[in-house]
């Protein structure tokens, strides 16, 4: 008895031992095929790429050609609220522009909503561009329709232009506080005026 239970424990001391000495092979051999996935499929994104770009400005080419042929103020509407959101994410100056052309032909129309979301569309573009405080302006103007209160878009816009420009408050006030507070290895005036004095001979 007692030499099979010796023979047990060797035999779980040794295969202690060798899942010790396997496991970490084992671990990276699951990394590495995780790494050669993602790999591949990075691969794919960038082989892509052209094509992706290509759909993108064949889709835009669409909508600039329904624009120039556009017969009525409602297809107008409706293609400069598709080339806003075709643009809004990579080209921010030309959505700003296409929201401000969806929001003067809204206006036109005299629809008080559409001319309502044309406003968040040009808060939005300046948003993108950095100009919060006009965008701000904008959201501050427009009536609180039942529309607008109900709105998803207008609330994502109001909170997000609020916490950047609470974001670039903090950014001045801590820029302010640098400049106010001397480094700790500047000299004080007090000894650059007696450093520029001349020795008394």
């Amino acid at each position: 008895m007692l030499f099979l239970s010796t023979m047990n424990a060797a035999k779980n001391i040794f295969l202690a031992m060798a899942f010790a000495f396997v496991a970490p092979f084992a671990i990276v051999a699951a990394n590495d095929a995780t790494t050669d996935s993602l790999l591949h499929k990075l691969d794919e994104i960038i082989a892509n790429k052209s094509t992706f770009e290509e759909r993108k400005r064949a889709s835009i080419e669409r909508h600039l050609y329904r624009l120039r042929n556009a017969a009525d103020l409602a297809v107008l509407q409706a293609e400069y609220s598709s080339l806003f959101n075709r643009y809004r994410k990579y080209k921010l100056d030309s959505a700003l522009y296409y929201a401000r052309m969806k929001l003067e032909v809204a206006r036109k129309i005299g629809i008080p909503d559409s001319i309502n979301l044309a406003m968040m569309n040009e808060a939005d573009g300046l948003k993108g561009l950095g100009r919060f405080n006009e965008g701000q302006e904008i959201l501050n103007s427009i009536p609180k329709t039942d529309f607008v209160r109900n709105s998803a878009y207008f609330y994502y816009l109001r909170h997000s232009i609020v916490h950047s420009l609470a974001a670039e408050a903090i950014d001045e006030e801590e820029h302010r506080a640098c400049v106010a507070t001397p480094l700790p290895w500047s000299i004080p005036r007090t000894a650059l005026a007696t450093l520029s004095t001349e020795p008394k001979s």
